[in-house]
């Protein structure tokens, strides 16, 4: 088992956009980053977005949207120690599982594994269409 040094943890992203839609075709569209009171902001916007912020405001064939907050949580991963001292981020390498420059293997939650090639009963199964070289990793 690794030693965990940093645990995982959740992370919310708030952004919010101001989007105009077409009437005669609601799935197309510009979407345009916001302030959180909804006021463009034109700050993060380049030119050529600018451009296309005013020409939407003067476009009879375009509805503006319900300003809404786009939300969204993710999850940091967590930080562990290998026992060789080495820390790695325990997120997806290979199959759910990561490998610290040692050679050993962990997975998400820090517990030990025997090398990936060892996974399948027929190697064959896995490694058929892999150059020998990347068996071992």
């Amino acid at each position: 088992m690794i030693k965990i040094i940093k645990e995982r943890t959740p992370e919310t992203i708030r952004e919010y956009y101001i989007e105009y839609r077409y009437k005669d075709d609601p799935e197309a569209g510009f979407c345009f980053p916001a302030t959180s009171t909804g006021e463009p902001d034109f700050a993060s916007m380049s030119p050529e977005a600018k451009a296309n912020y005013e020409a939407c405001l003067t476009d009879e064939r375009l509805m503006q949207e319900e300003f809404e907050p786009r939300e969204w949580t993710y999850i940091n991963p967590a930080v562990g120690q290998c026992s060789c001292g080495s820390y790695l981020t325990l997120e997806c390498d290979h199959a759910g599982a990561v490998r610290c420059e040692c050679g050993r293997w962990y997975n998400l939650f820090g517990q030990s594994l025997i090398d990936p090639k060892y996974w399948y009963r027929d190697e064959d199964e896995y490694y058929s269409d892999m150059p020998e070289e990347d068996y071992e990793y």
